[in-house]
């Protein structure tokens, strides 16, 4: 099943320099103004080397990496670790703690083997992570992958270690509290790798990453490539939290007359404000809800009459009557035509910009989907829309770096 290893991981020197200042989000959800923020916050700050700017940005994401080593920015641990990470944040006003290990995966196919992906991905964001890849040879941000262990014994006997004084500790602005530990008993690695050995590996969040991974490595073929940095967490743990990602969208068909009542076929669909919209989405009373903004207050609450519907749009039984299938299929290719969608879990920001855009746009709001759908979807080797899970809170870039041999 799943082959994991130790590493000796590059991080940022703690003795010179604030992690709250250099790390960063995933490269993916970061927009163009907290890119520049980044830049701003230090010269030392990881979105340098993971989104650069300009045409040279892989060439000088390369000179940073290697200038930063070279001057003691970034360290390397002299043995090999597996990395045990503790996460405390809140969401949603509740108190949460997540706890993980980071560790080196080794590359699969992903059309056979233990390690299944859940979403479609972009090509150019794949070319993107590997030319990142070829200039620097390092993993800057860990895959976020998920393992079952409904006894938690993973995490128990992991957690015996984070008694200890953690090595890496710091708050972020989001005030999510970071610790990481290092695991270096030879004999407690090996009994953690024997217990991996033996699951599925879910990939929540870096596919992009994964499969520029693997494409390096097929091409290149050297045993230290043949691994991928990342993250392990339990899909059975209750501090696991998805959030929805919604979406924002530009409309073939712009007539909403036209569309609305093609919509009424399908949906009871009622006019409301953005309270209720999310009230009615958190509450789960209704499964197939969506929440609709027009501009200029204008809400809508979507429930699907009849799921059977999804039939005539989507053959694969596996995946036709989740939420954000139904969203694409239904409501955002077939209703709306549109295939131009910015994806984003911050709802107050799509509705910001659907004012700004004055017609031009519109949001769509979703409830997130549950892990054991998630499972399911992973377990029968079938893909997702883009963007279909938020797993919160990201792991950050520039924490933990593994470079090739």
């Amino acid at each position: 099943m799943a082959r994991i290893a130790p590493f000796k991981g590059i991080f940022y020197n703690a003795k010179t320099i604030d992690l709250e200042d250099v790390v960063t989000p995933p490269y993916d959800v970061i927009s163009d103004s907290e890119r520049e923020k980044f830049y701003q916050k230090s010269p030392y700050n990881i979105i340098r080397i993971i989104l650069g700017r300009g045409k040279n940005k892989y060439i000088q994401a390369r000179r940073c990496f290697v200038a930063w080593q070279r001057t003691k920015i970034l360290c390397q641990d002299k043995n090999e670790a597996i990395y045990l990470y503790q996460q405390r944040y809140r969401v949603k006003g509740e108190k949460r703690e997540r706890f993980g290990f980071l560790a080196l995966l080794k590359l699969e196919d992903l059309k056979a083997g233990s390690i299944l992906p859940h979403e479609r991905t972009f090509p150019q964001w794949r070319k993107d992570r590997y030319k990142l890849l070829g200039h620097c040879r390092a993993n800057f941000s860990p895959i976020f992958s998920l393992y079952q262990d409904p006894e938690k014994l993973i995490e128990t006997e992991l957690k015996k270690e984070a008694k200890r004084i953690p090595f890496l500790k710091f708050r972020d602005e989001e005030d999510i509290l970071h610790q990481i530990w290092r695991l270096t008993e030879k004999n407690r690695i090996r009994k953690l790798i024997s217990l991996m050995n033996r699951k599925r590996i879910y990939i929540a969040d870096g596919h992009h990453r994964y499969l520029s991974a693997l494409l390096f490595h097929q091409r290149n073929q050297k045993k230290s490539s043949s691994f991928v940095l990342s993250y392990f967490t339990n899909i059975s743990s209750p501090s696991l939290s998805i959030l929805p990602v919604h979406r924002l969208i530009i409309p073939g068909r712009r007539n909403f007359g036209e569309i609305r009542a093609k919509m009424g076929r399908f949906f009871a669909i009622k006019k409301t404000n953005k309270g209720m919209i999310f009230k009615q989405l958190q509450s789960y009373s209704q499964r197939h809800s969506f929440g609709l903004y027009l501009g200029e207050g204008k809400f809508f609450l979507l429930i699907l009459k009849d799921e059977k519907v999804m039939e005539d749009f989507v053959k694969e039984k596996t995946t036709k009557y989740l939420d954000v299938v139904i969203a694409h299929r239904l409501l955002i290719e077939w209703l709306f035509k549109s295939n131009e969608i910015f994806y984003s879990k911050d709802e107050n920001l799509l509705i910001k910009r659907v004012d700004q855009e004055k017609g031009k746009s519109v949001a769509v709001f979703l409830n997130p989907i549950k892990s054991v759908e998630l499972i399911d979807v992973c377990g029968r080797r079938k893909i997702l829309p883009p963007k279909s899970t938020y797993f919160y809170p990201k792991i950050p870039a520039g924490l933990l770096i593994y470079r090739f041999d």
